[in-house]
């Protein structure tokens, strides 16, 4: 379960873009769709207005709503259609081949003064979904009958609504994900900010009845350094306005992008840094069966478990109490898990799971044939010898099983001391030691060519799969540290994305099968990364593949950088082995508007065409 390259898919004797100057004449086509204050067209669109704190904004609000896509593609009409909501809240459609957006509906946003943007995303063919970004929920059924469909209200979740059962509390968030899941039943994710780190009950923060404990607010400078990102699956029934928190998930940095599985109980997190399970809680039993017919078993106190990796390798240590014999011990190696499975004390049996338990699966899987385990420092270590059956970086020693069981054993990665020793020596070059500030870079010393030497460029993405069932949830992570975040690529019903791998970038399709995660690599889209790594005033970042879809093999990809005010850049033809150039087309924005370079806030594609949403237009590219 790994991202891996094939390289049967990629051109290593690539030799770059060539301009294609002829592409504005057979290759890019431009229609325009004007915004002005006109009751009959969209309405000046201002992101500023719903930013009205004063206070100090933390950087990772700053991040996800720079970045924040406000275009949203509709991926089952045949024709290329998108939808925006513009400054006065309307929502508007857009599709090829019509001189106008068509006006949708008109939205009531709640001023709750830091609120989030609007946001939104189809459900399904006949659902659509609308965040306020104040906290209410909209849902509209969409008729496709008509040439352009039509948009009906079926029902508004308020951000604060009662139900026959509960309080609903919806706070200002932002949309990631939506599906219908049957008739009745949504599914979406939220991502909402929080700014400080409270002690809770078992209850989830934020949602649910009114009897559960809300989440303290601490609105202090300090305090705001520290906002986390949160994200919720929700079941949400339909008319009746039924919410149904299913997980809440906790990290540190935005998502890179988040996705609902096909049940509506799985979801797909791609991000720089871990998630964390929030809710729903499991408290654990702590006491010991006991069977009468036998003797009772004595429980032993828990050793705190220690574990080291390689590319290659684990090393699992168990430190006991006392002194033991080998006979006195009894261990088990599996291919996806390892454990004591017999310990005798003074000649007494003792539970021996609370040392290492053979129910704990591990984060990946081993060749048990090339593993040992034996008794080390006088009988007082248990040490495992592992061979992984890949050679890949694992995120954590154990996998999630049984709600609450990551917090039942005290486990901690130890960094090798020869290994922390050189990090250490490399940080000592950009870092001052005390009482000398110029002691940090010597006048020979040259920094930029030494970052660039030490490879600081990326820090890799880490894959979270979670499935909730009744009380528990099973999570599944892939940490691929070689390979950086580049985009979702649109493909119908599945789930791909795009990596970039050292100049190229590689399209991966994602899904759940029966043993667990499974990553396929479609396409390559050669030397894409590095161009688009040079464009340094790019904001979006676009890649199609082409005839994908349903499991079959993409028959071309496209690349498109996007800057925030100037220039597109359009890379194709350089997919697979097919040839070792490939065209760039170079178009500018400010040419369709008479100069004027307007902010960029949203793109998608679809079919061969590229929306461009900015503050007073909309541009379609063929």
């Amino acid at each position: 379960m790994a991202f891996r390259p094939e390289n049967s898919k990629r051109n290593f004797n690539f030799e770059g873009y060539k301009l294609d100057f002829s592409a504005s004449s057979d290759f890019i086509q431009f229609t325009k769709f004007p915004i002005s204050t006109n009751a009959e067209s969209p309405a000046p669109i201002n992101l500023d207005k719903y930013q009205k704190s004063n206070t100090i904004t933390p950087f990772r609000k700053l991040e996800v709503r720079s970045k924040w896509n406000h275009l949203t593609l509709d991926p089952f009409n045949s024709t290329p259609s998108a939808v925006f909501v513009d400054g006065y809240e309307r929502l508007w459609y857009v599709v090829v081949g019509h001189e106008n957006p068509k006006f949708v509906a008109q939205l009531q946003i709640a001023d709750v003064g830091n609120q989030e943007f609007p946001s939104h995303a189809f459900a399904s063919s006949s659902l659509f979904v609308l965040n306020s970004g104040s906290g209410s929920i909209h849902v509209f059924l969409v008729d496709r009958n008509p040439d352009i469909p039509t948009f009906t209200p079926l029902t508004t979740i308020e951000s604060t609504s009662t139900t026959s059962t509960s309080t609903i509390r919806l706070p200002p968030s932002l949309l990631l994900s939506s599906r219908q899941i049957n008739s009745h039943l949504l599914a979406i994710i939220i991502l909402r900010f929080e700014d400080s780190v409270a002690e809770t009950s078992n209850a989830h923060p934020g949602l649910g009845s009114s009897a559960q404990p809300q989440m303290e607010t601490i609105t202090t400078p300090l305090a705001r350094k520290n906002t986390e990102i949160v994200l919720e699956l929700l079941h949400i029934t339909v008319p009746s306005k039924s919410v149904e928190t299913k997980l809440v998930l906790r990290g540190s940095a935005g998502p890179f992008t988040a996705r609902i599985g096909e049940t509506g109980d799985d979801v797909f997190v791609i991000s720089e840094c871990n998630y964390s399970v929030v809710y729903p809680v499991y408290n654990p039993p702590r006491s010991v069966p006991v069977d009468d017919s036998r003797k009772e078993v004595k429980t032993a106190p828990k050793r705190k478990i220690f574990w080291q990796q390689t590319q290659s390798d684990i090393t699992i240590s168990v430190r006991l109490e006392r002194v033991h014999k080998k006979n006195d011990i009894s261990c088990t190696i599996n291919y996806d898990c390892v454990g004591v499975t017999s310990l005798t004390i003074g000649g007494e049996e003792v539970d021996p799971t609370v040392l290492v338990p053979l129910s704990k699966r591990l984060y990946g899987t081993v060749v048990p044939s090339d593993c040992v385990w034996t008794l080390e420092d006088d009988g007082k270590l248990v040490a495992f010898q592992l061979q992984k059956s890949v050679s890949e970086r694992w995120v954590e020693l154990f996998s999630y099983g049984e709600i609450g069981e990551e917090n039942e054993f005290d486990v901690e990665e130890v960094v090798d001391e020869q290994k922390l020793k050189e990090i250490l020596k490399q940080m000592e070059k950009f870092t001052a030691s005390e009482g000398d500030a110029k002691s940090a870079v010597t006048s020979t010393f040259d920094a930029m060519n030494e970052i660039e030497d030490e490879d600081l460029e990326g820090s890799g993405v880490i894959l979270s799969f979670f499935t909730v069932s009744e009380n528990k949830f099973i999570a599944q992570k892939v940490n691929e540290p070689s390979q950086e975040w580049m985009c979702v690529v649109p493909s119908g019903d599945d789930f791909c994305v795009c990596l970039r791998n050292d100049v190229d970038a590689l399209v991966y399709r994602i899904r759940r099968g029966s043993s667990g995660l499974e990553i396929q690599h479609l396409v390559s889209l050669n030397a894409f990364a590095y161009v688009a790594a040079s464009k340094r005033s790019k904001k979006y970042l676009l890649v199609s593949a082409a005839g994908g879809e349903g499991g079959r093999e993409p028959s071309g990809a496209v690349g498109v950088v996007v800057e925030s005010k100037r220039n597109i850049f359009v890379y194709k033809d350089a997919m697979g082995r097919k040839s070792n150039h490939g065209k760039q087309s170079v178009i500018d924005l400010g040419d369709l508007s008479g100069g004027e370079h307007e902010e960029v806030i949203g793109v998608s594609a679809a079919n061969g065409h590229l929306f461009v949403l900015r503050d007073k237009s909309v541009i379609v590219i063929a």
